[in-house]
C-alpha cells in the first residue's frame, strides 16, 4: 500500500465494522453499509489522509513555481502538522490514545461535514417557507 506499511503497527484483524459508503452521496442515494475489518478501514482512512496531503502539496507547489506566490506554500507547511495532529489515526497509532480516553476515536470515525455552509442550509430553508 504505502512504503511505510511495514513500519506501521499491526491492526486487529478479526474485528468487523459496519461502515456507511459516503463516497458519492451527492450524486446518488447512500448505499447500504458495508462490513470491513478494522485493518482495512484504518488503511482506507490512511489512504484518504495521504491523498489529501499529497494533493495539497501538489497544488501549493504548482502555485508557488508557476506564479512565485509564497503564502499558500507557507500555509501548507504550517497547517499540515496541525491536520496530522487532529486525525484520529494519528491519535490511535502514534499517541496511543484509546476509545476510553477519547470517545471520538471509536471506529468508524465521525465524518465532519466538509462544507462550512452546511449548517446554514436549514436556516435558509426556514426563511424561504411561505
Amino acid at each position: 500500500m504505502f512504503p511505510l506499511q511495514p513500519h506501521l503497527p499491526s491492526w486487529p484483524q478479526g474485528t468487523a465494522l459496519l461502515v456507511a459508503n459516503l463516497s458519492n452521496r451527492f450524486i446518488r442515494p447512500p448505499a447500504d453499509p458495508e462490513e470491513m475489518t478494522v485493518c482495512s478501514y484504518d488503511q482506507g482512512e490512511l489512504r484518504k489522509f495521504v491523498t489529501q496531503i499529497v494533493l495539497g502539496v501538489a497544488i501549493c507547489s504548482f502555485i508557488h513555481f508557476k506564479f512565485d506566490v509564497v503564502q499558500p506554500l507557507f500555509i501548507q507547511v504550517v497547517m499540515a502538522p496541525f491536520t496530522l495532529w487532529e486525525t484520529a489515526l494519528f491519535k490511535i497509532l502514534v499517541l496511543k490514545y484509546s476509545e476510553q480516553q477519547d470517545p471520538a476515536l471509536k471506529r468508524p470515525f465521525v465524518v465532519k461535514d466538509q462544507n462550512p455552509f452546511a449548517s446554514y442550509v436549514p436556516l435558509l430553508a426556514m426563511n424561504y417557507v411561505c
